[in-house]
């Protein structure tokens, strides 16, 4: 659009551990984030970096919407006898990144703080396991913050 704003698609993959709650017969209540379980995620964004520059160097302010996919796999939550279809759900979001950018030949190393925001719940279920006196707590809009470290490649045949 210009030498200090650009328009920008972002897509990302992660996975979150997921907590778990365990109830014993005694009453006591144990939380753990352990990562027996774990949630897989998409998210994607559009968005517009004001960046300014001076020689090599430079920061640059991000704001984006966009939405986070989620795909519960069939039979997560126990056997899959009769088959069940996949879930898939969304959440809009939107985000603000903040961060310093390096050029290192065409190139560029940014390095950066990002709040991922999620406006709607994204996979919210429970399911207890009396059994085995377990409960799988799966709660959240994929709101998340993160301090990244980035390499870029230049589209500038866009801007012909």
């Amino acid at each position: 659009m210009s030498s200090h704003l650009q328009v920008l698609v972002e897509g990302e993959y992660f996975n979150r551990p997921v907590g778990q709650r365990v109830s014993q017969t005694n009453g006591m209540t144990i939380e753990t984030r352990d990562g027996r379980y774990s949630n897989d995620f998409g998210n994607y964004a559009l968005g517009l970096r004001y960046s300014r520059k001076s020689g090599k160097t430079g920061f640059y302010f991000q704001p984006s919407v966009g939405f986070a996919l989620n795909r519960e796999a069939p039979g997560f939550f126990g056997p899959s006898n009769p088959p069940q279809a996949s879930l898939m759900r969304t959440s809009l979001s939107g985000r603000l990144e903040l961060g310093v950018r390096r050029d290192i030949g065409k190139n560029y190393l940014i390095f950066g703080v990002r709040h991922h925001q999620g406006f709607q719940e994204l996979d919210g279920r429970r399911e207890v396991f009396s059994a085995q006196d377990l409960t799988v707590d799966f709660q959240s809009s994929a709101s998340y913050s993160a301090v990244f470290l980035g390499f870029g490649i230049p589209t500038r045949w866009f801007a012909k």
